[in-house]
């Protein structure tokens, strides 16, 4: 599921050029938990809203934290609140010989495993059992298929954007060479323009050094 946000999240920030993840995400992708935004509390996911790239959650301790937020805020905040320990399944209290956790205690706000409910200490606490929120086969391969469509349309938009980008090389370079003919024809024309001029002004001057020449000459006379 934390996948599928993911890439839900880097698929919606841009239609076209998709971004890779940064790299401190992909090395903690591992390391990071379900849990409230606002507490570490686990939560129930209510809704996607893929159009949006927003979730809705619940939180299972506190109603006042149920939040309908970008995806993208929430794989950023649930970070400040992740709890390891309680996220891992594993129980770590000395003498339970690390059992599964088997339900969620909300009085006391924590994961109980077989050893912590033969305590009786939870007896009459509001409790869920964790099997009856987990996704069943059906759920986990749904899911699934919903990360294979987004990997298939990152690696789709990514020729896409290898094809977009060879074809703007290439209008550019043609670019390029229509800039140069024109700017050689331009420098052809100056060229021509000037020579032109350039013997418009010897012709005059010839011109007038022989009017010169003649008046001299007839003064003489």
């Amino acid at each position: 599921m934390l996948l599928y946000l993911m890439n839900l999240k880097m698929s919606k920030e841009n239609d076209y050029v998709m971004e890779t993840t940064d790299s401190s995400d992909q090395l903690q992708l591992n390391e990071i938990y379900y849990n409230c935004t606002k507490c570490s509390s686990p939560i129930e996911i209510l809704s996607i809203n893929e159009n949006e790239c927003s979730i809705e959650f619940k939180c299972n301790n506190n109603d006042s934290h149920n939040l309908i937020i970008p995806i993208n805020d929430y794989l950023e905040k649930m970070k400040n609140f992740t709890n390891k320990n309680s996220n891992n399944d594993i129980c770590i209290i000395n003498g339970h010989n690390k059992n599964k956790f088997e339900c969620y205690c909300f009085d006391c706000n924590k994961h109980l495993c077989k050893e912590c409910l033969k305590s009786r200490i939870h007896i009459g606490h509001n409790k869920i059992n964790i099997i009856e929120i987990q996704p069943n086969q059906e759920e986990l391969n749904i899911i699934e298929n919903i990360i294979k469509s987004y990997e298939d349309k990152i690696d789709l938009l990514e020729k896409e954007k290898l094809k977009k980008a060879k074809e703007i090389n290439e209008k550019l370079r043609e670019y390029k060479i229509k800039l140069n003919e024109e700017k050689e024809l331009k420098l052809k024309e100056n060229k021509k323009e000037m020579e032109e001029e350039l013997k418009t002004i010897n012709d005059k001057y010839i011109l007038d050094i022989d009017y010169i020449r003649n008046k001299y000459i007839n003064g003489i006379k």
